[in-house]
C-alpha cells in the first residue's frame, strides 16, 4: 500500500471527557545516530558523548519527570541501542512506558533494498522482543525515511501503528483486508531536532531560546486542542532531556496535562483506542 494511502477513522472520536489527545514520543537514538550520519567512529568522540548525554544523563530525569506527571510516554529505541544500554529499556519498560521500533542502527530505509529493510525491520523487532519480553506494535521512521514498500512491510510485520507521516492532525488508517494498520502523525513543528539540533562535525545547526521553542509548542498544542487534533512531538532526551528543557517540559504538563481537555497517554494506547473505533465500525458495516 501506497504510503500516502491512509484515510481519516470513520466516526472517530478521542474517549469520553476528551477533545484532543497528546503523547510523548522520545526518540532515544544514542550511538546510533552517530554511526548512521557515517562519521568515522574513531575520531568524534564529542557526537558520541552528546548522544549519550540522552541515555545516561538525561534519560532517568526523563523517566522522573514522566512519574511525577504520572504520564505514560513512549520511547523509540534503535535495537543496537537496545543491546548497548539495556538497563535502561528495561527501566523504560518497569515503569509502564511503551517501547518503539526505531530501525537497528538509524537507518533510513528509503536507501535500503527491500530485503535489506525487511531484513533490520524483523533482526530489531528480535532484540527488542528478546531483552523486554514484549513486541514493539509501533515503528516510527529514522529520518523520516520510508520506500513505497514500508507500509507494507509494517502490516506484515504486524505492527498497528506508524509514526512517520505529516498529512493529518488526528490518526489515520491503511485499509488492509485483514486488519488495520494505523498512522499517528508527526510533524517538522513539532520536532526539537529544527530548535535544537547541531551537527558537532559539520559545525551545522544552531540553538533556539528554550522559551521561544517551548511557546511555538504550546500553541501548537492548544491549536491542535481546538480542533480535535493530536499533539505528536517527536523529542530527543540528548535535546529536550536537557535541564532547562526539562523543566519548560514541566511547565507544559502544569498547565495542560488538567482542565484542559487533552489526553496525555502513549502511542499504544492512542492505536489500541483506534483499533475500536474502526472495530466497532466494521462490526456495524457487517450487520
Amino acid at each position: 500500500m501506497h504510503p500516502l494511502a491512509s484515510r481519516p477513522i470513520d466516526d472517530f472520536a478521542w474517549p469520553e471527557g476528551f477533545k484532543s489527545a497528546a503523547w510523548l514520543c522520545w526518540h532515544v537514538d544514542g550511538d546510533a545516530g552517530v554511526h548512521a550520519s557515517g562519521k568515522p567512529v574513531d575520531s568524534n568522540f564529542a557526537s558520541f558523548s552528546e548522544a549519550r548525554y540522552g541515555v545516561t544523563t538525561a534519560l532517568p530525569r526523563i523517566l522522573e519527570l514522566c512519574a511525577e506527571y504520572q504520564t505514560p510516554a513512549s520511547f523509540a529505541f534503535p535495537a543496537f541501542v537496545v543491546e548497548q544500554q539495556p538497563d535502561i529499556v528495561i527501566a523504560c519498560v518497569e515503569a509502564g512506558h511503551e517501547i518503539v521500533h526505531h530501525g537497528y542502527l538509524h537507518e533510513d530505509v528509503s536507501k535500503l533494498t527491500p530485503d535489506e529493510e525487511e531484513d533490520i525491520l524483523g533482526r530489531s523487532t528480535e532484540i527488542i522482543v528478546k531483552l523486554t519480553g514484549q513486541r514493539p506494535i509501533g515503528w516510527t521512521a529514522p529520518s523520516w525515511g520510508l520506500s513505497l514498500g514500508t507500509v507494507d512491510l509494517l502490516h506484515r510485520h504486524g505492527f498497528l501503528y506508524d509514526n512517520s507521516l505529516m498529512e493529518h492532525d488526528v490518526p489515520t488508517v491503511f485499509d488492509f483486508e485483514d486488519r488495520p494498520l494505523f498512522e499517528l502523525s508527526i510533524s517538522t513543528v513539532l520536532d526539537d531536532w529544527q530548535q535544537f539540533g547541531v551537527d558537532l562535525a559539520n559545525a551545522s545547526g544552531g540553538f533556539a531560546a528554550v522559551s521561544a521553542a517551548f511557546s511555538l509548542w504550546r500553541d501548537e498544542l492548544l491549536g491542535l486542542g481546538h480542533y480535535g487534533g493530536l499533539f505528536s512531538p517527536t523529542f530527543h532526551p540528548n535535546l529536550v532531556g536537557r535541564p532547562g528543557s526539562l523543566r519548560a517540559l514541566a511547565a507544559l504538563l502544569d498547565e495542560t496535562r488538567e482542565g484542559k481537555g487533552i489526553w496525555w497517554t502513549n502511542g499504544r494506547a492512542i492505536a489500541e483506542h483506534c483499533l475500536a473505533i474502526h472495530s466497532a465500525n466494521e462490526d456495524v458495516g457487517d450487520r
